[in-house]
């Protein structure tokens, strides 16, 4: 009976970590990827025109984000696969797929 509740103890503290986790909330930074050295790494200043290209990608893809006082937030999981972000933040910086999959919302293509 001991052993029992101290394992449905462990798995309740690992699904509400788990909740929490993904429903926090960290500031955006677009990532990019270094073709010579193999990394990814973070870009700490980007255009107000990007910005929106990529909630416009964020909203395509169904990922969560908000803004607090007026900087874009992102939930922490997805800041964390770094891969999946870089992409999203390609797609943003992509005339042809911007003009492919979002032309109905009217967004400008950039670089």
């Amino acid at each position: 009976m001991k052993i029992n509740f101290s394992i449905l103890f462990l798995f309740t503290m690992v699904f509400f970590i788990s909740c929490t986790e993904s429903s926090r909330m960290v500031k955006f930074q677009p990532v990019e990827y270094d073709y010579t050295e193999e990394v990814f790494y973070r870009q700490s200043v980007y255009s107000k025109e990007f910005e929106q290209t990529f909630v416009k990608v964020l909203e395509f893809f169904e990922e969560k984000y908000e803004y607090n006082d007026g900087e874009l937030y992102i939930t922490a999981k997805l800041n964390a696969d770094e891969e999946w972000l870089w992409n999203l933040c390609r797609k943003a910086k992509d005339p042809s797929w911007i003009e492919s999959r979002l032309k109905n919302d009217n967004i400008s293509s950039h670089q």
